[in-house]
């Protein structure tokens, strides 16, 4: 199933680690490590668009700092170890830019 092509049926179907797992691969793929990995502005524009979606479920349906550790610890559960870091942290900053306060 492409990631990018969910919708809001699918996301609120899903289960909270299930989006956590989506919204780091989008994370990984918008931060690709090669240039010809990298996605295209369009492309970007879409995976940034989806990981908004993405994190507005997950705070509908638990607090702030309920979804911050949830998303540490699928990290650390789906990432290669030499991408946790970078990737979760990317991450960790995109949830706390969409907070509640926002």
């Amino acid at each position: 199933m492409n990631t990018i092509e969910l919708d809001i049926a699918d996301l609120k179907r899903a289960a909270s680690f299930q989006l956590h797992r989506t919204a780091l691969l989008l994370v990984s793929r918008l931060h690709a490590d090669t240039a010809e990995d990298a996605p295209s502005l369009m492309r970007k524009w879409l995976i940034r668009r989806r990981l908004r979606t993405i994190i507005r479920e997950l705070l509908r349906r638990r607090r702030l700092d309920e979804v911050m550790a949830m998303a540490r610890s699928t990290a650390a559960d789906v990432l290669e170890q030499s991408h946790i870091a970078d990737v979760s942290q990317q991450y960790l900053r995109l949830i706390e830019r969409l907070g509640p306060d926002q």
